[in-house]
């Protein structure tokens, strides 16, 4: 309980960068998400969503709520392995106050549940060994059915949970081993079964999936769209331009800065002492979370850097230390185990002073607190009020628009405005979707729908607007306007390279509203997707200085720099 206050006092009021828009805008509409979908975690955020108070608010409230239960779950685990209850304590609160647990415990995301399930499911093996009971069998079917419906990722802790049992000789008979097959599928088709009988009986009105059927249920199970299981993200192959070995190092080197930061030199030797106490002691227990950290952390490393191929680092840092959550878990296991092994040189009073310190010096040096960070609703915010009604804005990831469609679906705050994201153009339920939404607009054909000239000439009535990024695209081909926190685009001449135009009053009152002004490399965490805000923010104020602009508005956009670069 008192973790999860600490988790609900600062919890983000509405959500962060990412997919963070959208698992919210799932959780209160009741909607479809991007493959796998998440149909638990969407029916769970929608019940907390209905809570009083913030609907957003209250969905990042689930996230802190299962995290805190996974922490308590963590807990009984080390506790069944014979941990001293000072060291498994000392274990929980390192995991739980560790900076990327804490933020993904404050905001719309689907990892918290993905780390209770899989401590769940750790937590009924053990037992299982122990007491050869077929409840806890039958418990951890449920786990694994309900892990492996909710994320693909689960699937890599399962090994670690078969080497465990194997050890212990602990292997189900005949028949209770049908009866654990039975009761794990039916616990991962439960949730899809109920999304297939809520797309039989009615379209949600989040849905750009297109998703009408129990047959389309299981190809986002399948995450079909995506390339299957094992496409981190959308697209054909695991390794689509060859094995890219500078890129994998570079993965291995994140995972590593990550994994030091996470646990701090201290415990970095808790866990090397943990290894040790693990071969004298517990090796079978060793052996468990050893699996559980090497494939997990293997895999995402090997598929992120041959998968992610974006030119902002920090960004695709961000995108991919999310993964990092499954392994670390056993990181924080072999603290546990060291730290079991250093009390037993020390009084049990100083045990209990030791775990008190830890919990001290994580709340007050490394606090994570999300309650006044709005950067991307505000950034939203900014992009509507520098537009129009009916205007047409191109954005440029799955951030903005997640997050636009929360700003339409749930607040109804864009009025006509058409936003557009190019990287689904090709996906035929999108098209099908901008023709439902926007009934009057014309669309390109698809060879022509990334011409920002094609979308001017068919809808004349309607102002284009990009993001600051587009306009180093090879696509632009319209002059260009800073116009606030957009670029307007000119697309009634053409030229052979983008021509700058001067910034209108709208950049002004942009500037002078200050949305962005507490986005900073000092509030924005650089483990969290919200570096998006801060890169979009930056090169929008780039290419403004870049504009020649009036020389008032050059020292406000250089002081905004300035201010965006404070630590």
């Amino acid at each position: 309980m008192s973790l999860f206050l600490i988790y609900w006092r600062g919890h983000c009021p509405t959500f962060a960068a990412g997919d963070s828009p959208q698992h919210a805008l799932s959780a209160i509409t009741w909607g479809v998400s991007w493959p796998p979908s998440y149909p638990l975690y969407v029916a769970l955020g929608h019940v907390f969503s209905k809570l009083p108070g913030s609907a957003t608010g209250n969905v990042s409230l689930l996230s802190g709520l299962l995290h805190a239960l996974a922490a308590a779950v963590f807990y009984l685990t080390l506790r069944r392995m014979s941990l001293k209850p000072p060291a498994a304590l000392l274990a929980v609160a390192s995991m739980a106050l560790s900076p990327l647990y804490w933020y993904y415990s404050e905001v719309s995301e689907v990892r918290a549940l993905n780390d209770f399930l899989a401590l769940a499911a750790a937590y009924f093996a053990v037992a299982w060994t122990q007491e050869r009971s077929t409840r806890y069998l039958y418990l951890l079917a449920v786990a694994i059915g309900l892990g492996v419906s909710h994320h693909p990722t689960f699937c890599l802790v399962i090994p670690a949970l078969a080497a465990w049992i194997l050890a212990q000789r602990a292997l189900p008979t005949g028949r209770q081993t049908a009866a654990f097959v039975v009761v794990a599928f039916a616990a991962c088709a439960l949730p899809y079964a109920e999304l297939g009988l809520r797309l039989r009986y009615g379209q949600p009105a989040y849905n750009l999936t297109g998703a009408a059927t129990f047959l389309d249920a299981l190809n986002l199970f399948l995450r079909k769209d995506l390339g299957g299981p094992f496409r981190v993200v959308a697209g054909n192959g695991l390794f689509p331009d060859g094995f890219d070995t500078p890129n994998f190092i570079r993965h291995v080197g994140w995972f590593a800065r990550t994994a030091a930061n996470e646990l701090t030199p201290a415990g970095l030797l808790l866990a090397a002492a943990g290894i040790g106490w693990g071969l004298r002691r517990q090796p079978k227990a060793l052996l468990l979370w050893l699996t559980w950290l090497s494939i997990p952390a293997l895999t995402f490393i090997v598929l992120g850097s041959q998968q992610f191929k974006l030119h902002d680092l920090d960004f695709a840092y961000a995108i991919a230390v999310r993964f990092y959550l499954l392994p670390f878990i056993s990181l924080f296991a072999l603290v546990g185990f060291g730290s079991d092994l250093l009390f037993d040189f020390v009084k049990p009073a100083l045990r209990w002073a030791i775990v008190a310190a830890v919990v001290v010096l994580s709340v007050s040096l490394r606090p994570i607190d999300l309650s006044s960070k709005n950067f991307v609703m505000d950034y939203m915010r900014a992009m509507i009020r520098s537009t129009d009604q009916a205007d047409i804005m191109i954005l440029d990831n799955d951030a903005s628009m997640f997050a636009m469609l929360y700003l339409d679906i749930v607040e109804h705050a864009t009025g006509e405005r058409v936003f557009l994201m190019p990287s689904l153009f090709s996906f035929p339920p999108y098209q099908q979707w901008l023709s439902r939404r926007y009934p009057g607009l014309r669309l390109p054909p698809l060879p022509l729908m990334r011409s920002p000239t094609e979308w001017a000439r068919l809808n004349p009535d309607r102002g284009l607007y990009v993001e600051a990024e587009w306009i180093d695209s090879p696509m632009m081909e319209c002059p260009a306007t800073p116009a606030g926190a957009m670029i307007q685009l000119h697309c009634s001449t053409t030229a052979q390279s983008p021509v700058v135009i001067g910034p209108d009053e709208r950049t002004s009152r942009f500037l002078d509203s200050q949305a962005l002004a507490a986005a900073t490399r000092k509030t924005v965490y650089p483990f969290s997707v919200d570096v998006f805000v801060l890169k979009r923010y930056r090169m929008l104020l780039e290419r403004l200085l870049a504009s020649r602009p009036p020389e008032a508005m050059r020292l406000k956009i250089a002081q905004a720099l300035r201010s965006l670069e404070r630590e």
